[in-house]
């Protein structure tokens, strides 16, 4: 089952729908970001945004990343920009459904979360 955390909310249930609400509303409900995950402990990954900058409310891009786990230690980070929340809402709704997507457009950032 899909799990939601923000700093609002932590380990919650929500539909779909109320996920794009709460992603819609980033610039203005507090919530500061939105973490979509399975709570399967052999399903690791995850999705996630936040607003690149806060500051400018909804001016801001959104700021997408995900991440894959290849074996319990290995893993793939991903991350994109994107201007508005309708771009984002595909890719939700694809974890969300465990539909695999495509990373041909992303930055892949993987180096950045492994240690030295």
């Amino acid at each position: 089952m899909k799990k939601v955390d923000t700093n609002k909310y932590t380990k919650l249930t929500l539909s779909l729908e109320r996920i794009r609400g709460i992603i819609t509303e980033l610039p203005h409900n507090g919530h500061r970001f939105v973490v979509l995950y399975d709570d399967k402990p052999d399903k690791q990954g995850y999705i996630q945004t936040i607003l690149e900058d806060d500051t400018l409310g909804e001016q801001s891009p959104y700021l997408l990343e995900t991440r894959v786990y290849h074996t319990e230690d290995t893993f793939s980070h991903y991350r994109k920009s994107c201007t508005k929340a309708q771009e984002i809402f595909p890719y939700f709704e694809d974890f969300y459904k465990d539909i695999p997507f495509s990373y041909e457009n992303w930055e892949e950032v993987t180096k950045e979360f492994l240690e030295d």
